[in-house]
């Protein structure tokens, strides 16, 4: 590690559903999420949950989407 390097590691497991309407899928997300960080020779772990949404459309075999999430540690 460098002298002043930040290492950040981060895993989220996400699952949605999505609701179907006539032109778009509507979906919640909701999951977990651990952090770990090293900041000079300190480690700082934590673990939280992600919330959000999003909305998608296909056009034949392509999706297309869009989503936000928020991790709350």
């Amino acid at each position: 590690m460098k002298k002043g390097s930040i290492e950040v590691i981060d895993i989220d497991f996400v699952g949605h559903y999505i609701f179907e309407t006539l032109w778009v899928g509507d979906f919640p997300a909701i999951g977990l999420n651990y952090t770990s960080g090293t900041e000079h020779n300190s480690i700082h772990e934590a673990i939280g949950v992600v919330f959000g949404g999003g909305i998608h459309r296909n056009f034949g075999k392509v999706s297309v989407f869009a989503e936000y999430v928020h991790v709350e540690n």
